[in-house]
């Protein structure tokens, strides 16, 4: 197995309006034709990250069963299973990409692993159903020349460094509240059979992104103590879709004296609502809604630093171009600071991921929020007291309320 992996400097440019990161971007840094990379499962992610890899220079194949492709000039060789790929193409693959459905991850990964007992893996997140967690544990535990990292792209977003260096600049101690907000109005996708997660519901499509976006705002040792405490030591409120599964959930918790809100729904928009920009030549008008809005907010007293990801949009009907993200810094009802972050957290997590797979140190992936999500999703179904009966909204879904009171 040959590879080249070149990690490109961070930098920033000069003006405040637009903050820069090369390594982000940077074509300089692929990982060459030699590399080989069977994509299992070819749905709508795999093929975004099909585009990324291909501009990384690899070489590509395929194993769906059933395909949804339309024949294009140098389009991969595709196999319906991985046991009919032929043995000298499948002993050639540098790095497997799972990105079947949630509920095959496991399955897969086993066939893979039986075939290449030193196989490279990225799987798509989350790792596996709820209940497969200790059972994956043991196949990896099988397998110890194997190397697997998830896609966890939050976790390599250049935006959330930055804010935290910005409330590091210009604070001290911490924060006084943190908030996260990921929302998307996915009725239309799961009303034709996509991205339906009746195991996890909710918290298995943005949850992992929130605990990345929330893990580089806070000390490892305070991340870890939160990740692994039990449920019991937050409060809940939930809203349930048509066929019982989690549509909505709100947590409020506290790590040490900062109060936390975390916040997603998949039936509710919330896009549209954000501050006008002081940076106009940045932003373009959009018709249609774009159905999705996520951010981080931190505040110091009077201080709120903030930071919305692609999509970012504003009043107005005005958004960013994409892989834009937006930070703010305000004191009171005035901005301070308005910035412009130009970054790809998915082409980060890939060039990431490989770097590491294709290199020559270990690779524990992360289950962490995996098992966060598990735990979550079995105490929210099992009959816990929510602190209130019935939920204000004819949108079957949560209005964020405010931060618990530090005497709570």
């Amino acid at each position: 197995m040959t590879a080249a992996h070149r990690c490109a400097n961070r930098s920033a440019d000069a003006g405040v309006s637009l903050f820069r990161n090369s390594g982000a971007i940077d074509q300089n840094c692929g990982i060459g034709a030699a590399v080989h990379v069977a994509i299992v499962g070819y749905g709508t992610i795999a093929k975004m990250h099909e585009r990324i890899i291909r501009g990384m220079g690899a070489h590509i194949s395929v194993v769906d069963p059933a395909p949804q492709i339309v024949p294009y000039e140098n389009a991969p060789p595709i196999w319906p299973a991985i046991a009919e790929v032929p043995g000298s193409i499948r002993d050639s693959v540098d790095i497997w990409l799972i990105c079947t459905p949630t509920q095959h991850h496991l399955a897969t990964l086993r066939e893979v692993l039986a075939h290449s007992p030193q196989a490279r893996v990225f799987l798509e997140k989350p790792a596996c159903s709820s209940w497969e967690i200790p059972e994956l544990e043991i196949l990896l535990s099988r397998y110890p020349q194997a190397k697997i990292t998830l896609n966890d792209q939050y976790l390599h977003s250049r935006c959330v460094p930055f804010l935290a260096s910005l409330c590091r600049k210009e604070t001290t101690g911490l924060p006084d509240s943190i908030e996260v907000s990921f929302t998307k109005d996915r009725r239309s996708d799961m009303a034709r059979g996509r991205f339906v997660d009746n195991d996890y519901g909710v918290l298995g499509y943005e949850w992992v992104h929130m605990l990345s976006v929330l893990s580089g705002v806070i000390p490892p040792e305070a991340m870890t103590n939160y990740l692994t405490e039990a449920p019991e030591a937050s409060l809940f409120e939930t809203a349930h879709a048509d066929d019982g599964s989690l549509s909505a959930v709100q947590e409020f918790s506290r790590i040490g004296s900062t109060a936390l809100s975390m916040y997603s729904s998949f039936f509710q928009d919330r896009s549209g609502r954000g501050r006008p920009s002081m940076l106009s030549k940045h932003w373009h008008p959009y018709e249609e809604s774009v159905g999705r809005h996520r951010c981080i907010s931190l505040t110091y007293g009077d201080k709120r630093f903030s930071a919305e990801f692609d999509p970012v949009t504003s009043v107005g009907r005005l958004r960013l171009p994409r892989n834009k993200h937006r930070v703010l810094v305000e004191r009171g009802s005035s901005v301070v600071l308005d910035v412009v972050v130009f970054d790809s957290p998915l082409e980060n997590s890939i060039r990431k991921s490989f770097g590491l797979l294709l290199g020559s140190q270990p690779v524990v992936p992360w289950m962490d929020p995996v098992k966060r999500i598990a735990t979550l999703s079995q105490y929210l179904r099992g009959g816990y007291q929510s602190r209130s009966a019935t939920l204000a909204g004819t949108d079957n879904s949560i209005h964020p309320t405010s931060i618990l009171p530090a005497s709570q």
